[in-house]
């Protein structure tokens, strides 16, 4: 091999080993990795939205039930729950459930001062087991809330606790993973209630509930 062509190679290695470490250094001195954290806390849920009051606080309550005037024949009368907001902001996935409890009614006299119930005195009771109500209508408040296995159900006889509202499939006796987290818009149907034709004249009270638990 010439002299010429050794030197030309030396020349070519030195400047091939200078461009690397020049690219080495310069990727040292201009980039490095940071890793990043993020601390996502816990937060409150499930439960009504505070926003959404009425005049008894934040729950969702019942009204009157309207009056009817006895005819001989069972009669059908009605009372409304006002929408309302469920927020769970607890992070936990672990889903919930809405339930709705309306008593038979007596005619005992309501103390609306001291917020007592319907049972003193009472002399007759109207059955509340014709009670029904069909399955509340359900939507996302916020963009990024997914309605997934949340919804409503029908239901009737709410003299024990019935579920409304819900985080999974009640009827197939399926329930979602990670469901009910954000915020979600309920819209309770008519409370239905029929009253016999042998029930007495008279006042009737009692004291209806809607509740929500942290499990599907």
């Amino acid at each position: 091999m010439s002299m010429k062509k050794k030197f030309l190679g030396v020349t070519l290695a030195a400047v091939l080993a200078t461009a690397v470490s020049a690219g080495m250094a310069q990727a040292d001195q201009f980039s490095n990795g940071s890793e990043v954290h993020e601390v996502v806390g816990a937060g409150t849920g499930p439960h009504f939205d505070a926003d959404h009051q009425n005049a008894t606080g934040i729950y969702p309550t019942v009204t009157d039930f309207a009056g009817v005037t006895l005819n001989g024949n069972p009669q059908l009368t009605s009372a409304t729950i006002a929408p309302f907001t469920i927020i769970d902001a607890s992070g936990s996935g672990s889903g919930w459930h809405v339930t709705l409890t309306l008593p038979s009614l007596d005619n005992g006299v309501y103390n609306a001062l001291t917020n007592a119930d319907c049972s003193g005195g009472s002399t007759h009771t109207l059955d509340a087991t014709g009670a029904s109500m069909n399955a509340p209508v359900v939507t996302t408040g916020t963009s990024d809330t997914l309605l997934g296995t949340v919804q409503g159900y029908d239901n009737g006889d709410f003299t024990t606790a019935k579920v409304i509202v819900d985080t999974g499939h009640r009827n197939n006796a399926l329930v979602g993973a990670d469901e009910g987290m954000g915020t979600y818009l309920v819209s309770p149907q008519i409370l239905k209630l029929v009253v016999p034709s042998n029930t007495y004249a008279g006042n009737y009270c009692t004291t209806a509930t809607i509740a929500i638990t942290n499990t599907p």
